[in-house]
């Protein structure tokens, strides 16, 4: 039976392809749109992660120190410092979690005369993945520069080009606060949306080890921030609980004395939750042309329904019972959105890898990601649509009296 209704709705579609034409077209465009939609926020929301100059990733612990309260200085106690990051690391608490601590300080690079101001970054083994950064010549630091204290470094894209000259050797050394420094590794270009033009972009950042780091400048071993990634992929409240275990261990090493504060997840969330409210109304706005789509169908149908009284009178005479009828007309309105779906994806898919070749010239980096939830779902309520708008038309079709139907001309 659902065959020959495919067929009835195949023939009828045939010989009306015009207005099936313009009833496909609102529901191609309005899925198209959400499938566009969707991608452009997804290469955007990745975009903006690559721009970030700071680490604000949600599945961190982030504890950044801080002065001590107000009538508590004389009590002395430890600083936030790289051995506090040791306890943390290796405690049976933290189940093996990663951890790094932050220190630097801003200052002048000199090269031949020519000079930019820098900040230099003690880095760790994890901080390419740390920080989101990727080398784009030479190499990172490896054991023996961390073992050795080596005076090596790793320089920013920007450095390499004002300092270096951009030369394709990087076998040289520049000098920051009269420390001379190896370079032997450059970074990926990392654009950021203030322009960059401060030591806060990491095209001006300078990475040496933190061994050799704390030998030149920081020989108390202090830290300016520690950042604790859990093993794995923590639920929100295994990460909750890692805070309040990582503030207690750093009070009772601390001796009670509050000089560092947790940063709360929240503000770091805050740049995730903007983007779902901008997903949220672009969705929205496609899924109200896609119920615009809708009641176009509707009408279509309706129509339809006018114009084919008598052949349902004579399907009604021969024996087609009032669900076959229902059945008839709710398969072509969902096989003529089905169709609108499944050209709307194809035409939005075009679409976003048109845009992406735009943006990649207009902003640069760009990826293409075409979600296939969202492929799925356009197609899905395509194929609601028709059901729910094609369902009145079919209703009112199997409704119609035999005898009046027959008389229609």
């Amino acid at each position: 039976m659902i065959v020959a209704d495919l067929r009835r709705a195949l023939h009828s579609i045939g010989s009306a392809r015009l207005r099936a034409l313009l009833t496909l077209l609102g529901v191609v465009m309005s899925t198209s749109s959400f499938v566009l939609l969707v991608a452009l926020i997804r290469g955007g929301e990745e975009r903006l992660a690559a721009m970030e100059q700071q680490v604000n990733d949600t599945d961190l612990v982030i504890v950044r120190a801080t002065p001590a309260p107000h009538g508590s200085e004389q009590r002395g106690g430890r600083v936030l410092s790289r051995s506090d990051g040791a306890v943390l690391a290796h405690s049976r608490a933290f189940g093996g979690a990663g951890v790094a601590a932050e220190q630097y300080r801003e200052g002048t690079a000199q090269r031949g005369g020519r000079e930019r101001r820098v900040r230099l970054m003690s880095a760790g083994p994890q901080a390419l993945q740390l920080y989101r950064l990727e080398l784009g010549r030479g190499r990172y630091l490896n054991d023996s520069d961390f073992a050795e204290s080596r005076r090596s470094c790793v320089i920013g894209y920007e450095l390499w080009e004002t300092l270096l000259e951009g030369k394709p050797e990087i076998d040289a050394e520049i000098e920051i606060e009269g420390e001379l420094w190896s370079v032997v590794g450059v970074l990926q270009p990392k654009p950021s949306m203030g322009g960059g033009d401060s030591t806060n972009s990491w095209n001006r950042r300078v990475l040496v080890p933190e061994t050799s780091y704390d030998v030149a400048y920081n020989p108390t071993h202090q830290a300016q921030q520690l950042f604790v990634r859990p093993a794995g992929t923590p639920a929100p409240a295994a990460l909750q609980a890692l805070e309040a275990v990582t503030k207690s261990t750093l009070l009772r090493l601390h001796q009670g004395l509050l000089n560092f504060a947790l940063v709360p997840r929240e503000q770091r969330e805050q740049a995730q939750l903007i983007f779902r409210i901008v997903q949220i109304l672009l969705v929205g706005t496609a899924l109200v042309s896609l119920l615009v789509g809708g009641i176009n169908v509707m009408n279509v149908m309706l129509v339809t329904v006018t114009e084919r009284t008598r052949e349902i009178g004579i399907r009604r005479a021969v024996g087609a019972s009032p669900r076959a009828i229902t059945r008839q007309f709710l398969v072509e309105a969902m096989l003529l959105t089905s169709l609108g779906g499944v050209f709307g994806v194809v035409l939005g898919c075009a679409l976003g890898w048109g845009s992406t070749l735009i943006l990649r010239q207009v902003v640069g980096q760009w990826s293409l990601h075409l979600e296939l939830w969202a492929i799925l779902l356009g197609v899905g309520l395509s194929m609601a649509t028709g059901l729910v708008f094609g369902l009145y038309p079919a209703r009112r079709a199997a409704q119609l009296d035999v005898i009046d139907a027959l008389r229609n001309e």
